[in-house]
């Protein structure tokens, strides 16, 4: 909301507005999946953030170049980033699905 431009702003607010009023955190969900594997996006989410917390102050700090956060070429590194995720995650659920079904 601080920006000059106020569009991502009202996106987001009203974004949350009609989730709130779709019911919010309060919706029931008839059943529970029944799938005991996911995209684990909010995974990949939580760890970009705090990622960022972490190195942009240290590069900021410490570069030895100046540049700036989106430099020529983020949108190739936020891809790696994510499809290097993804990646570790099908890994793991690759490797611990037959351990669940031998041992369970």
């Amino acid at each position: 909301m601080l920006r000059q431009n106020k569009a991502l702003g009202m996106m987001g607010m009203g974004i949350v507005a009609v989730a709130a009023l779709l019911g919010g955190s309060r919706v029931e969900i008839d059943e529970s999946p029944t799938d005991d594997y996911y995209l684990g996006l909010d995974y990949a989410l939580l760890i970009l953030i705090v990622y960022s917390l972490i190195f942009i102050p240290l590069e900021k700090l410490f570069g030895r170049l100046k540049r700036s956060v989106f430099r020529d070429g983020w949108q190739l590194d936020a891809t790696y980033f994510f499809i290097s995720t993804v990646l570790v995650q099908l890994t793991t659920y690759l490797t611990l699905k037959p351990a669940f079904v031998l041992f369970s």
